[in-house]
């Protein structure tokens, strides 16, 4: 809420020092933004008009706004000269919308069954992906943030590094603000088989 605050010298005599209070103001005192040419800008004068604004907030809850104003200035006898005005403003509060949640999907694809000794490849698809973090067997791989091939998250694995037997690949999914549900967990399984030996006969 923002008020103006138009500031007079009903008096006789001019006013030096002025100062100008508003407990409402979010800043620390109201902001002079005109004083109509005055030609003592120093002294507020009688006829003068000095033109303050003053910008307060409010809560969502709040009905009403009351606003207390306080002027002081010295006379040139030293004597202080205060006056002080008031205002009520009835405030309407905002509707309120809560947008709807939309729905995350996300799928993970690999190699399953035996995996040779080369590279494969991990990946993850679908919508409203912020990020993926992928994990085998439980060890940490990397995070990605945005898609590394095409519309894919991928990470590679090299099946020479891994122990003959059965892995699995967990790929962890955060999804984008105002997703439901908010992140997802998926899991595969593959193996990294023993080569099968042919045996040798002798005749």
């Amino acid at each position: 809420m923002t008020f103006t605050l138009t500031v007079t010298n009903p008096g006789t005599e001019p006013l030096s020092s002025l100062t100008v209070s508003d407990p409402r103001c979010d800043a620390s005192a109201p902001a002079l933004q005109s004083n109509n040419g005055d030609s003592t800008p120093n002294v507020l004068n009688p006829g003068d008009v000095w033109v303050y604004t003053c910008a307060s907030h409010t809560a969502v809850t709040d009905t009403t706004l009351h606003n207390v104003v306080n002027v002081c200035g010295q006379s040139p006898a030293s004597q202080q000269i205060c006056g002080t005005d008031d205002a009520d403003v009835t405030l309407i509060a905002p509707a309120q919308a809560v947008e709807p949640l939309l729905p995350g999907v996300a799928r993970l694809r690999g190699p399953t069954g035996c995996i040779s000794r080369s590279t494969h490849v991990l990946s993850v698809t679908g919508s409203r992906i912020a990020r993926v973090s992928f994990y085998v067997d439980g060890r940490y791989v990397g995070t990605r943030t945005k898609p590394n091939s095409g519309s894919r998250y991928t990470v590679t694995v090299r099946g020479s590094k891994l122990r003959r037997g059965s892995h699995r690949v967990t790929a962890r999914v955060t999804y984008a603000s105002g997703t439901t549900p908010q992140t997802r967990t998926l899991n595969l399984t593959f193996a990294r088989c023993a080569r099968a030996l042919t045996p040798k006969f002798t005749g």
